[in-house]
């Protein structure tokens, strides 16, 4: 009997959803850098004996977690959770959910690379008090059911150590996007440098505010002025917004950066934002160099082959640059006036590729201690063929791009769906414990008489109206989960 693994992410793989499906459920979890983590997850575990399914964030947003953990126990027989940046306010929440859930499930599980949100160079890390007693509870629920819990890097290990959990439970495994039995990590740099004709990748957080912004900006409009090919991959769902139905941005930046209205790198149909992991690491293959300040969109390039350069801002995007020994500068410490040409000669792949091997090793061990099987001893896994068939949609460029045709399907879309609580691509694979039930006439009799009831189900019922355009789309309260 194969073993059911829950694993957290939007949705599987190998299911391929509209971008404005995506967008209007936030499939993303506002941001796609969370599609790395969660298709390297299934990609390795993704065998034979091992039946794989997506819990398309649901857990965190809908439902009693009595009754979600009573399903998952009769229908699961071991939960996976691949996070990002939980251990941070915006999350609390959340991460309480899921903790309820563990102790009601009562499965073994196992948490991979998950980290936390701390000012930089800050020794130890530290945290509010709502953040550290859910952080707490959360690691505890865990540990009750699992050998161990697998982290980031020194920096969250250091985090948990402070909240008294022994460091023999604690694993520091790094991210788990750049473990892949089906697309091998390695990175390389030609001697010549970057030629005239070269074409760049920005993976950037325009929405930044800090000492690094300015050195940023001129890194970007330098960029754009030195090399004609420059593509500026977005990750946000206020990007994707704005780009498929041209709503204005939540947020806006420094007018070099591109959050602002009129950058020539959205004018110039040179954005783009991807929707499945596959499309983005092929689209931008054929490129030369890829930099920015996005951990994941720099993690994207290195599997798409491309030598990188990350700029680090916070703890984030720090501790993982130093884990994989990934190229990097800190923002912070960015010099006014520097280029593409000086930062690839930065690029030490070697570093990095030595790395890599011995940090996949660790990865290894901790899904063999967790009794987790696995595809890397393996030619070829279920989870390869399962992608060899599958369509996914193309990237995602401005709506003026693509041609009436494209800009047809949008409006089908909306004819089809723009009412609909959920679209029928999406509800035919959530999964049945996710899907909402009616409510009896008993039930709703009782809420009525119940004020306290009835305020609580109004309030609910809120927070899934429709959001205007620069939203985050229903399911936002899943906070912006990476950089």
């Amino acid at each position: 009997m194969p073993r059911r693994l829950l694993i957290r992410a939007g949705k599987e793989p190998w299911i391929p959803l509209s971008p404005e499906t995506t967008l209007s459920h936030n499939v993303l979890g506002t941001n796609s850098g969370n599609l790395l983590f969660s298709t390297a997850v299934f990609a390795a575990l993704g065998v034979e004996g091992n039946q794989t399914r997506a819990d398309y964030f649901q857990v965190e947003r809908n439902g009693d977690p009595v009754r979600i953990g009573a399903r998952l126990r009769a229908e699961f027989d071991h939960l996976v959770l691949p996070f990002a940046n939980a251990f941070r306010g915006g999350f609390a929440r959340q991460l309480d959910r899921w903790t309820d859930v563990i102790e009601r499930a009562d499965l073994p599980v196992s948490v991979l690379g998950v980290g936390g949100q701390f000012r930089l160079g800050e020794d130890p890390p530290s945290s509010s008090p709502e953040v550290a007693a859910a952080a707490r509870r959360f690691v505890r629920a865990v540990l009750d059911r699992s050998p161990s819990i697998g982290v980031r890097g020194p920096v969250t290990a250091a985090y948990l150590r402070s909240l008294g959990f022994p460091d023999d439970a604690i694993e520091q495994i790094g991210c788990p996007s750049l473990y892949r039995p089906d697309v091998p990590a390695r990175m390389s740099r030609c001697a010549e440098g970057l030629g005239d004709d070269a074409r760049i990748v920005l993976n950037l957080t325009p929405r930044i505010r800090s000492a690094g912004t300015e050195p940023l900006a001129s890194l970007v409009r330098r960029t754009v002025d030195d090399f004609d090919d420059v593509l500026y991959v977005a990750q946000e769902n206020q990007d994707l917004d704005h780009l498929l139905w041209a709503a204005p941005f939540a947020e806006t930046s420094h007018p070099d950066l591109p959050r602002h209205p009129g950058h020539r790198l959205l004018n110039e149909d040179r954005t783009r934002i991807f929707v499945d992991e596959r499309t983005w690491r092929h689209h931008i293959a054929d490129y030369d160099f890829a930099v920015g300040n996005r951990i994941h969109g720099t993690i994207a390039s290195v599997l798409a082959g491309l030598p990188a350069v990350v700029l680090p801002f916070d703890s984030r995007t720090a501790e993982l640059a130093e884990v994989h020994a990934l190229p990097r500068t800190r923002l912070s410490e960015l010099e006014a006036g520097l280029t593409c040409r000086e930062l690839y000669e930065q690029v030490d792949a070697d570093r990095f590729n030595r790395a890599h091997k011995q940090n996949l090793r660790r990865y290894v061990r901790f899904l063999e201690r967790h009794d987790l099987a696995h595809g890397f001893d393996r030619e070829t896994t279920v989870f390869q063929e399962q992608m060899r068939a599958v369509s996914l949609p193309a990237a995602v460029g401005p709506v003026t791009a693509g041609g009436p045709e494209r800009f047809a399907e949008r409006l089908r879309w909306l004819r089809r769906h723009g009412s609909s609580d959920v679209p029928d691509e999406l509800r035919e694979h959530l999964p049945e414990w996710a899907v909402r039930r009616r409510r009896g006439f008993r039930e709703l009799l009782d809420i009525v008489r119940s004020p306290r009831r009835l305020a609580a189900a109004l309030a609910r019922r809120a927070r899934r109206l429709p959001l205007p355009h620069g939203a985050a789309g229903r399911g936002s309260r899943v906070n912006r989960d990476e950089a």
